[in-house]
């Protein structure tokens, strides 16, 4: 399920997986690029959190697993 809350002065984008059964092994891959695609963001990790930042622009993911990120512009919190 995919929604966004209603807030004001920030935006979010709540994704929920839910298992009815058994086990499935689930991988996503998110590619963040800010400035019409021409910026790779810096972005720093913690167990639960991965939070992406160019200027005053950022993207905070939030997940029960720890985020792993496979590139140079990254830094663990």
């Amino acid at each position: 399920m995919d929604f966004m809350p209603i807030r004001i002065g920030t935006t979010a984008l709540v994704r929920i997986l839910k298992g009815l059964r058994g086990t499935v092994a689930i991988r996503s891959e998110l590619k963040l690029r800010f400035d019409y695609g021409s910026i790779p963001p810096f972005v720093a990790i913690n167990d639960e959190r991965a939070v992406a930042t160019v200027g005053p622009d950022r993207v905070v993911l939030y997940s029960p697993r720890p985020p792993k990120h496979r590139s140079g512009h990254d830094r663990r919190l």
